[in-house]
């Protein structure tokens, strides 16, 4: 469930840029893999993923993420 700020500037800002929009379960063993699948680039997380760097899978899903400027 999103809030309607997080659909409009989470899903119709991207969407109308050519953005493909990419939904998972709630868990984190489909996700994971459905991220590294469909190449996910950005990614909206929501409380039901908060240990997901701490996942198995989670290297290979994260690897086309950009990384964060030092």
């Amino acid at each position: 469930m999103v809030h309607n700020a997080g659909i409009v500037c989470g899903v119709h800002g991207p969407h109308s840029a050519g953005a493909c929009l990419v939904l998972g379960s709630p868990g984190l063993d489909e996700p994971l893999p459905l991220m590294a699948r469909q190449a996910a680039t950005h990614v909206l997380l929501g409380p039901g993923h908060y240990r997901a760097a701490e996942h198995p899978c989670s290297c290979c899903a994260i690897r086309g993420l950009p990384r964060p400027r030092s």
